[in-house]
């Protein structure tokens, strides 16, 4: 009975160490860099299917297939396939599931696409396709439904980004990047996109003739929108559901760029708006349902932009308002509704072709003396501050608010106005701060707790808008 016993105990133990052994997976980062190491992984580890660590697939030893990796169905770490000059495809990737790192595929040249990683659904870190040449589309990704982070840099033959398909989020805190593709056409593939996190940057892609494959995308929800130096990019069409972008929107050095068509939607800009350097651009009317920018405004070197319009319905800037180097520009009158206590500082400037600046919003803020203003070399009219500052007094007296009378002037504790009936009131320092805020059918306006100086008092009514001075004792 003892002996049976003991058999019985003897044979159970070694099943388990044998297939213990048989499933066991390594602990560390795993390097294969030869098709003889990739052919033994499933001798080498039999039975595992999930790596705990890395996986490095380096190509110094002419590696054709990685048929020898089927077996693996998840990397907990980040997976590495890098510098390879025979590998046709992935297809021994076929049963990976998901990657709980970083994807890195650089500096492969042999492969067009990237099928064999149809099962592929999640990528936990950043997804970086760089350097690859002869990559000509991402088919074999479609399953991926979410990212942290995409950078697409560097590979030359890139036509399109089709294989993404799947892609309705690019959700984490690092930057994205789509740039130095010199062949990529189009952004078609990123159709389901709706929402990213974070940066991202559309940078230096010499073939790229439209956004088009970007027309879900919706918010940019916590970083900035970057368009700059791709050379073939006519407009912006593929942003048209686009709508809010929280950092800096940034449209420059866009040598065929003539018009922003595809942003009619944009109505928030969280940061700075700089739309500089693009040497065709005609037109900014698209811009028109643009609201609010919660930075600088910067338009300058548009040689060939003759107006603003399209921005008609920009109320508030929150920094500087910068308008220079524009050489065709003959208006600004679409910045007339900009209030102008959001205006930190104004250039204006270098605009060969401008001669009337004399807007509602510009007047306003140049009627405190003390608000910074550097204007020069524009025409007659609009080349110096108190060139300016004449035209407005001229506007002034054809504005309906002309009449409009505050009185007592010095006061110690409230003021009153005279001849309007709506609207609202905002006391100014002399530091441009506001400091006060009322409606013009409040029953008084107290200033008494305020230091003893000069103060600047808006009044809007409508679609207008005037300034006086007042005296606190």
């Amino acid at each position: 009975m003892k002996q049976i016993a003991f058999l019985f105990i003897f044979a159970t133990t070694f099943i388990f160490t044998f297939f213990e052994a048989k499933a066991q997976c390594p602990t560390t980062t795993i390097e294969l860099n030869s098709q003889e190491d990739i052919d033994n992984f499933a001798s080498d580890y039999p039975g595992c299917t999930e790596l705990l660590e890395d996986l490095e697939i380096y190509g110094g030893n002419a590696v054709t297939n990685l048929n020898g990796l089927s077996q693996i169905q998840s990397i907990d770490g980040s997976l590495w396939i890098e510098g390879h000059t025979e590998l046709s495809n992935l297809i021994g990737l076929h049963n990976l599931t998901s990657i709980g790192g970083a994807f890195i595929f650089r500096s492969n040249y042999s492969l067009s696409n990237m099928n064999g990683l149809e099962s592929l659904t999640s990528v936990g870190d950043r997804l970086n396709i760089s350097n690859n040449g002869g990559l000509i589309n991402l088919a074999g990704l479609e399953n991926l439904s979410s990212l942290v982070s995409l950078k697409i840099d560097g590979n030359d033959d890139l036509e399109n980004l089709v294989g993404l398909s799947g892609l309705s989020s690019l959700g984490g805190s690092l930057p994205n990047f789509i740039q130095y593709n010199p062949n990529l056409i189009s952004l078609e593939g990123l159709n389901t996109l709706t929402t990213i996190v974070s940066n991202f940057d559309i940078y230096s892609n010499d073939s790229l003739t439209s956004l088009d494959g970007l027309n879900s995308l919706e918010n940019i929800t916590d970083g900035r929108l970057l368009i700059d130096q791709n050379q073939s990019l006519s407009d912006l069409s593929g942003l048209g559901n686009l709508t809010f972008v929280a950092e800096t929107l940034s449209i420059d050095f866009n040598v065929s760029l003539t018009s922003l068509e595809g942003l009619n939607n944009l109505s928030i800009v969280g940061n700075v708006l700089s739309i500089e350097n693009n040497s065709y651009l005609t037109s900014i009317t698209a811009l028109s349902n643009l609201q609010q920018v919660g930075g600088d405004l910067f338009i300058s070197n548009n040689y060939d932009l003759p107006s603003l319009s399209g921005l008609e319905n920009l109320t508030a800037i929150n920094g500087i308002l910068s308008i220079l180097f524009n050489e065709s520009m003959t208006s600004i009158e679409a910045i007339k509704n900009v209030d102008s206590s959001t205006i930190t500082i104004l250039q204006i400037g270098f605009n060969d072709l401008l001669s009337q600046c004399s807007v509602e919003s510009v007047c306003n803020y140049l009627a405190i003396p003390t608000n910074e203003a550097n204007i020069n070399e524009n025409l007659g009219g609009c080349n110096t501050r108190q060139e300016i500052e004449a035209n407005c007094e001229l506007s002034t007296q054809e504005n309906p608010l002309s009449e409009v009378e505050i009185y007592p002037n010095p006061t110690n504790d409230s003021f009153n106005i005279s001849n309007v009936k709506e609207g609202t009131i905002k006391v100014i320092d002399s530091q441009g701060r506001i400091v006060k805020h009322y409606n013009v059918s409040d029953s008084f306006y107290s200033v008494k707790d305020l230091s003893e100086g000069i103060y600047f008092v808006q009044i809007r009514s409508g679609n207008q808008t005037t300034v006086r001075q007042l005296i606190k004792n």
